[in-house]
């Protein structure tokens, strides 16, 4: 078919018609280059995200790995010799003192190195408190908690009809008009001078245990020394009763370190 563009209005209406034809055609075109844009927009800022994260994880890596070299120089300072170490050095005025702090925790620095990392944290808690017993005091404490033999295990018991192992030492303590032990045996262990060697226990120290039950505490378990490596202390199955801390395999791998109260 021939047109004819002789007529300036068909002319107007041809032109008109590409226009149109044009628009339709392009408008899709146009939609998916913005769709297309908008997709390059989101993931570049997606990856900015991930870049800025991934930084904010490299400086925590870093922090979280300062932490970990330092405790290994703590373990590893814990775990040298101790040629020479003088015992004597533990009885101190400056109970908390770095110095102290240092000369017990490398006392006890076969507990770290056997996987007790609860050491460090309870010395820093405050040790050796002072508490001055008389070792007359200590014979009748002795002698008081020996009264209490056969007394069943009672968990916060502090009678003849039940009793636990720092009730038997707290009760026991009392009965002589001293008051100044808290209740737990964890707690009562910071009292008094730390006795690292049970080669030097004497009648009268106290003795600490560790993992005598699943507990995340240090000390779980008290006794009374009575000399000749005995203890009196209240057992869960036989109550209160008397031990020995050497023969006796079980004791004798959980003893953590004993106290001195008396002069």
């Amino acid at each position: 078919m021939k047109v004819n563009f002789s007529n300036n209005a068909h002319r107007g209406l041809f032109a008109l018609a590409w226009v149109v034809i044009f628009t339709s055609c392009a408008g899709p075109s146009n939609q998916l280059i913005g769709h297309h844009e908008a997709n390059v927009q989101n993931l570049t800022e997606r990856v900015e995200s991930l870049i800025r994260e991934n930084a904010l994880l490299d400086q925590d890596n870093a922090k979280k790995q300062e932490e970990i070299n330092r405790l290994r120089n703590e373990l590893a300072q814990m775990n040298q010799p101790n040629s020479g170490l003088n015992h004597s050095a533990l009885n101190t005025k400056e109970s908390n003192s770095l110095n102290n702090r240092n000369n017990i925790a490398s006392q006890l620095s076969q507990l770290v190195a056997s996987g007790n990392s609860k050491v460090p944290a309870y010395i820093d808690g405050g040790i050796q408190r002072p508490l001055n017993v008389s070792l007359d005091q200590m014979e009748e404490v002795i002698s008081i908690a020996k009264s209490y033999l056969g007394t069943p295990h009672k968990t916060g018991g502090t009678s003849h009809s039940g009793i636990d192992c720092s009730g038997l030492v707290v009760t026991a303590f009392k009965a002589i008009g001293i008051h100044t032990l808290p209740r737990t045996a964890l707690e009562i262990g910071r009292y008094g001078r730390v006795i690292a060697n049970t080669d030097d226990f004497r009648r009268g120290d106290l003795v600490f245990f560790t993992n005598t039950y699943t507990t995340s505490k240090l000390i779980t378990h008290v006794g009374i020394c009575m000399g000749n490596d005995a203890f009196i202390h209240t057992s869960s199955s036989k109550g209160v009763t008397i031990g020995n801390l050497k023969t006796n395999s079980y004791w004798k791998k959980r003893i953590l370190f004993g106290t001195r109260l008396s002069n």
